[in-house]
């Protein structure tokens, strides 16, 4: 998975990932689309906030991000190179925290409790709004999102308060039927173990990234039929400079202790039909760090 959300990633470099992925045999790249900074990085001031959405947008103009975007016939003709390669691309719009590039663009949807970076659930703005982007990418015969996967987020929302918690499962619980309504699969953050509550968020040929495992237990969630994608933080989260996580991932130790079978303290049997594979992270959590795809 790339960050290029919270730094441009430019289209050559993930082209030429692509050809090295498929040499070495992996199959999936997941391109994180949008981002933001962190607020105390820049004055503690949401409007001076870095953030961005990486896609030509028609349907809100100016949504874009200036210094570095991709056309959207520009990431079809990606898409499709990564499949002749056996690569498949995933695609992310993720929503509804992360999401200060949208409150930018419409201050009305963020949340003034939660911060800017939150989408207020209780506007319906914000429904309309994000039906309204996910539709440019994903309907005709030729959608801009040519995979049969796409992710929609759904992570590190408040919990705060129970009415919120309801909020963010209707939430989670719609775009994943959205999704599903333009035949794709949908993809999510695991978040639903830090918002437990009781309204039903569908698990049928849903696909959870269990990351962390105090969002998400992930036994727990394979026993609700979620399939899991095992990308454990403390083992494959890179974040460049950022005096957390890693800079580099310990190649030995996970050759030689690591499966997708460990996520986190749980540990399931090798090839658990829960377990649809493994993945690592890019994170470019400190905006302007001077680190480059050099």
């Amino acid at each position: 998975m790339m960050d290029c959300g919270r730094k441009f990633i430019p289209m050559e470099y993930l082209r030429d990932l692509v050809k090295i992925l498929s040499y070495y045999k992996m199959n999936v790249l997941h391109v994180h689309l949008n981002d933001n900074g962190f607020k105390g990085y820049f004055d503690n001031d949401w409007n001076r906030t870095y953030a961005a959405f990486r896609l030509e947008c028609e349907t809100f103009p100016g949504l874009t991000a200036r210094d570095g975007y991709y056309t959207k016939q520009e990431f079809i003709r990606f898409q499709q190179e990564a499949t002749a390669r056996c690569v498949e691309i995933i695609p992310e719009i993720d929503a509804p925290a992360h999401t200060l590039a949208f409150s930018h663009y419409k201050p009305e949807l963020g949340s003034k409790e939660f911060g800017m970076d939150h989408l207020d659930l209780s506007n319906p703005d914000t429904y309309t709004f994000m039906d309204a982007l996910f539709k440019e990418y994903l309907e005709g015969e030729e959608p801009v999102f040519q995979g049969p996967k796409v992710h929609i987020g759904t992570d590190e929302y408040s919990n705060e308060r129970k009415e919120v918690v309801e909020q963010f499962r209707a939430f989670t619980d719609h775009y994943i039927k959205y999704v599903e309504s333009f035949g794709k699969q949908a993809c999510v953050w695991g978040a639903l173990t830090h918002a437990a509550g009781d309204t039903p968020v569908k698990s049928e040929n849903v696909l959870m990234y269990a990351w962390y495992n105090g969002y998400a237990q992930p036994k727990d969630m394979a026993n609700r039929g979620y399939k899991l994608i095992s990308i454990p933080d403390g083992r494959v989260y890179i974040v460049p400079l950022a005096g957390y996580y890693h800079d580099y991932l310990n190649c030995e130790q996970l050759y030689n202790q690591w499966t997708p079978a460990h996520v986190g303290n749980e540990l399931f049997e090798e090839k658990d039909a829960a377990l649809s594979g493994g993945m690592f992270a890019i994170w470019n959590d400190v905006v302007g760090n001077g680190i480059s795809v050099k």
